[in-house]
């Protein structure tokens, strides 16, 4: 390593609290002394300067010390706000510390070698029980400290520009100038990796044309805020899943100024991405069916393996041993009647239920018979409800359920749980261990048995292949 010129050597410290949230830097100047072999002078106006906020009864010492606590030189102590010095003092206010022959070599040439980040720290101490009651480590100085600040809309959508809502300050927080940075935005959660969103170019370098001639070359001063402004717009990803994030803005985003911190250059906002809650959901139900069994009575309305109805909101009716008629207690003036030897459906108005006449429509649809005559019952008989569906109005907590459009079920038999502005939960009151968990960000339907409780994330889901209308 090449032998430093003696007077030529001036070195300045940057002294961080590790003890303070927001990071104070303070200059404290170190060179060399001289004809003074194995001696450093140390500013004691700056010493003041680093301790001037710390006040306590108790008697400490002033120590030097590397990162593993080897103190290395004491430099006076603290008692009632004086200090009391362990060293020389020159005419020009300069302590002159002295180390040991083999720790000043190690001393000047890892500040030499390193400068930004020497490994060295100022240490108070209990001067009774030597216990450390606070610790400065040190930094080389000049150097500047980018300190960001953001304001940023608290709840978003997906694919939205907030651009106009975003304001970004940046203040340096070191003791030497800045020149051009870059600010870069970025979305995350906790643990996942960050979304680039765009970045800002800050430049204090150009000139600027004046009164006869130009200004000279403009830098980020120390202890100086100025507010960023961005020159491309911040947008958020389109199919971004909606959720709890956080907007972040690094300063000197690019790693171009070499700083004594480059912890604090990130600084985040909390958002809430979500969707606007629809005001209206539609869910087709293909496979739903009823299910009725002509000597019990015993209907259901069925849709895959789930039941719907278990046929307690419906009247059922024997007019022949395959003349049959079902009325939801929803219906007025009408009622479906089935013929299981034709296996047809009639959609009858203007005739008492349970009675014969009236105007007949028929309901284009499958009935499946099992069994049975003109005169003797079908085993089960099986209508098929293709164009069945669930309507959900979410503003309203409103539930229509319609097959071949007529109610097949009250409203009140079924629960809506909205969990997310874009995430639903819909039950029948009866159903104790499944429930539909509908997304309309996703656009997906899913079946929550095992594990599941209604109302809350979580379970076993499957995905069910139904087609879900969505109307904002």
């Amino acid at each position: 390593m090449k032998r430093l010129t003696l007077f030529s050597l001036v070195f300045f410290f940057l002294i961080f609290s590790l003890e303070s949230t927001a990071l104070d830097f303070k200059l404290l100047q170190i060179k060399e002394s001289g004809s003074k072999r194995d001696k450093l002078l140390f500013n004691m106006n700056h010493v003041r300067e680093i301790i001037a906020d710390f006040s306590t009864d108790t008697t400490l010492n002033i120590e030097f010390a590397n990162l593993e606590d080897k103190v290395l030189a004491r430099l006076g102590t603290l008692k009632k706000g004086e200090i009391k010095w362990r060293h020389k003092i020159d005419e020009t206010d300069f302590l002159l510390v002295g180390f040991s022959g083999s720790d000043f070599p190690n001393v000047r040439d890892r500040i030499s070698s390193s400068p930004e980040k020497p490994g060295f720290q100022i240490i108070l101490s209990d001067s009774k029980t030597n216990t450390v009651v606070k610790s400065y480590e040190i930094y080389t100085s000049p150097f500047p400290d980018l300190k960001p600040t953001i304001k940023a809309p608290i709840k978003a959508a997906p694919g939205e520009d907030l651009t106009a809502g975003i304001s970004v300050t940046v203040t340096n927080r070191g003791t030497a100038d800045a020149g051009n940075f870059t600010v870069g935005f970025m979305l995350f959660q906790e643990n996942e990796t960050p979304i680039p969103l765009g970045t800002a170019v800050k430049d204090f370098t150009g000139d600027v044309i004046i009164k006869n001639g130009k200004e000279e070359p403009r830098l980020f001063a120390p202890g100086e805020t100025v507010t960023v402004d961005l020159n491309e717009p911040i947008i958020l990803p389109g199919q971004i899943k909606p959720g709890k994030y956080y907007l972040g803005v690094k300063a000197d985003a690019g790693d171009q100024i070499k700083e004594t911190d480059e912890e604090n250059n990130l600084e985040r906002s909390f958002i809430l991405i979500s969707v606007a809650e629809p005001k209206k959901i539609t869910l087709t139900l293909p496979k739903t069916r009823i299910v009725y069994d002509p000597k019990t009575f015993a209907l259901n309305v069925v849709q895959g393996d789930t039941i719907l109805s278990d046929g307690k909101d419906w009247r059922k009716c024997r007019i022949m041993p395959y003349i049959y008629q079902i009325k939801h207690r929803t219906w007025e003036n009408f009622h479906w009647e089935i013929d299981t030897v034709d296996k047809s459906v009639w959609r009858i108005t203007g005739a008492k239920f349970c009675g014969k006449g009236g105007s007949d429509k028929e309901i284009r649809t499958k009935v499946l018979v099992r069994g049975g005559s003109k005169t003797t019952l079908p085993l089960e008989v099986v209508i098929e409800l293709p164009e069945t569906q669930l309507v959900y109005e979410p503003p309203e907590n409103k539930f229509i359920i319609t097959s071949f459009g007529d109610r097949i079920s009250y409203p009140q038999l079924w629960q809506a749980c909205n969990l997310e502005s874009h995430l639903f939960q819909f039950k029948q009151v009866n159903w104790t261990t499944r429930f539909w968990e509908v997304n309309t960000f996703t656009q997906k339907v899913k079946l929550v048995t095992t594990g599941g409780k209604f109302c809350r994330s979580g379970g076993v889901a499957a995905i069910l292949a139904l087609p879900l209308e969505i109307e904002q």
